[in-house]
């Protein structure tokens, strides 16, 4: 059967109608969502953003940087003293609270003094205008709140709703009024009140004591000889070979660990000898042995690193000061009897279990000791011992500057950050939960205006009893009298919201959380999706270093899509438009910058 052309017709007619339905609609809708809400999104971002920089924050302050890692450190220590050992230094140590022991840079006078200024005022005094200006706006939301349970004084009121400024003022007041006349209905707020407004009087204080400039330290040895020679002159002394004339060497002739004719050989020159870790190949020796692809291509084919290993494997053959009576061989040369004398105490013997540990070297035959008082350390073919370097080690001041922090201090005011965010947000939350069931807004919290009036009405109401020094007239008080009344009969006074529920006097409905996951159990599913995708991103592939990253911000794109868009359409589209327009060309670029 031929079918009719209207059955073409009608068919056609309803292809713009689904099209319309799955593509205009939900983009329609984002659109209006875009608009409505951006801002708000941003801010919701910006916080979780901002908390996130504190937890990673608090996490690298409190993980393995409490130490120093000698392997990378130099011997003068975060607080300018000399120590061959830096991993027994401690950033928690009480002695470096005040020091700056988290420097950067190497600059002039003018140029730390010019960062020193500008820190303390855009972030001490800026800082604690934001910090004030976020509390406050907080605490007004909440007291709100407690006012329509409890009453509040006329000076808690005005602290709160109407600043003047006088921080400190205020807050001896406002604890007075706390303790001995009208308290919050929660006295944990009451508490974190007080301390937040104490944070923000100290805030340029403690933003300014944390922060310095100090010149900038070398290391300096004082030989034998009485001169002072920058530390990074000398080496590790593995080998001492007590009768080197006999291969063509002077007599106690000192394997280095580093070859003195080549600056950039085994570590550039300007890296100092410090104890390595203990007990391992450190690098500077196993520079001469490490063979990756254990094809026996060497980078560094220098005289030192064939001395090197040519002394490693004699000393591993035919053992240290011996002197046997045989014959011996040193480099393919052939040594009549006695063996040589070799001496090596920075070095030890690996044992047979030990080699598969340093697998990657070409001869697994010495590690570090782990008694660094037995090590030697050597300058113009002269040995000295830990004592000697440790005792004769001073830490002198350059000529430039470095700018930083006070490990200790920084420590303390990521602390007082994270507790300031999260004790700010549960109140703003509590706040936001009990107005929206009291059917209450952001529009019904007293601004200054409003405060005024409300402030007043209830100062006059609770001052038109007759007084005994001037009649009925509240007027006419002196602004001494008015005090004095407030103070001694009024006890304060006490303001309050005599408010309703709700608007008919109904009570709000209760949240239930089982019927609260019913009703946004795909939103749920879509989060644990996006976030078993980030665990994925950043424990698999960030640490093969493939670059990819795309997987990273699934999560917070969800919560943007999820926050902005008010239906289902609206938030699937605008999740992929976000993903495309953001994450996308993120991924790109980091793809590019990788390879």
């Amino acid at each position: 059967m031929i079918p009719k052309l209207s059955q073409f017709s009608s068919t056609f007619s309803t292809a713009p109608s689904h099209f319309t339905t799955f593509w205009r609609q939900p983009h329609r809708q984002a659109a209006k969502d875009i608009r409505r809400r951006w801002r708000r999104c941003a801010l919701w971002i910006l916080l979780a953003a901002w908390l996130a920089l504190l937890l990673f924050a608090f996490a690298v302050l409190i993980a393995p940087t409490s130490s120093v890692d000698s392997g990378s450190q130099l011997a003068c220590l975060p607080d300018d003293s000399f120590a061959l050992d830096p991993s027994k230094f401690r950033f928690f140590s009480k002695s470096g609270f005040f020091q700056i022991t988290l420097g950067f840079g190497h600059m002039n006078f003018t140029e730390v003094k010019t960062i020193d200024i500008a820190w303390d005022i855009l972030v001490g005094r800026g800082g604690q205008a934001l910090v004030a200006y976020i509390s406050w706006r907080v605490f007004a939301q909440y007291v709100t709140t407690s006012m329509e349970v409890t009453p509040v004084t006329f000076g808690t009121y005005r602290t709160i709703f109407l600043p003047n400024g006088g921080l400190f003022v205020s807050t001896l007041c406002m604890i007075r009024d706390f303790v001995r006349r009208h308290g919050l209905h929660s006295k944990i707020a009451m508490v974190f009140m007080v301390c937040t407004m104490t944070f923000t009087f100290v805030y340029p204080t403690i933003a300014s004591a944390m922060t310095g400039y100090s010149a900038n330290v070398d290391a300096f040895i004082q030989t034998t000889g009485g001169e002072y020679v920058p530390f990074n002159a000398f080496s590790f002394a593995y080998f001492v070979i007590h009768d080197g004339s006999r291969i063509d060497l002077e007599d106690d002739h000192i394997a280095l660990d580093k070859d003195p004719e080549k600056s950039n050989y085994q570590y550039l020159n300007r890296f100092e000898p410090v104890i390595p870790l203990l007990g391992s190949l450190d690098g500077r020796f196993s520079t001469c042995h490490w063979d990756p692809s254990r094809i026996g291509n060497r980078d560094f084919n220098s005289t030192y690193c064939e001395l090197q290993r040519n002394v490693s494997r004699y000393a591993a053959e035919y053992g240290f000061n011996r002197g046997d009576k045989i014959n011996s061989t040193f480099g393919g040369q052939l040594l009549p009897p006695p063996t040589l004398n070799i001496s090596a105490p920075s070095l030890v013997r690996t044992t047979k279990y030990e080699d598969e540990d340093y697998d990657s070297y070409e001869d697994r035959l010495f590690r570090v000791t782990n008694d660094p008082s037995q090590m030697l350390w050597a300058y113009d073919n002269k040995t000295y011992d830990f004592n000697y370097l440790q005792g004769n080690g001073k830490c002198q001041a350059a000529l430039d500057y470095k700018w930083g922090f006070s490990y200790i201090q920084l420590f303390i005011m990521v602390i007082f950050h994270i507790v300031w965010t999260i004790g700010l947000f549960t109140m703003w939350i509590r706040a936001c939960m009990v107005m929206k069931k009291r059917g209450r807004g952001r529009e019904d919290v007293a601004g200054e205006n409003k405060a005024v009036f409300e402030l007043a009405a209830a100062m006059r109401e609770q001052m038109n009893e007759p007084t005994k020094e001037e009649g009925d007239d509240v007027s006419a008080l002196t602004e001494a009298k008015l005090r004095r009344r407030i103070k001694n009969d009024l006890r304060g006074g006490s303001i309050s919201y005599n408010t309703p529920i709700l608007p008919n006097g109904e009570g709000g409905e209760k949240w239930n959380a089982i019927a609260w996951i019913k009703s946004h159990k795909l939103s749920i599913i879509a989060m644990v999706v996006c976030l078993v995708a980030m665990m994925i991103n950043l424990f698999v592939w960030v640490p093969d270093d493939t670059g990819t990253v795309a997987l990273l911000p699934l999560p917070t794109v969800l919560i943007a899509a999820l926050y902005i868009g008010s239906t289902r359409g609206s938030r699937i589209v605008l999740f992929v438009w976000i993903f495309v327009l953001v994450v996308i060309p993120t991924q790109i670029t980091v793809s590019i910058a990788t390879y």
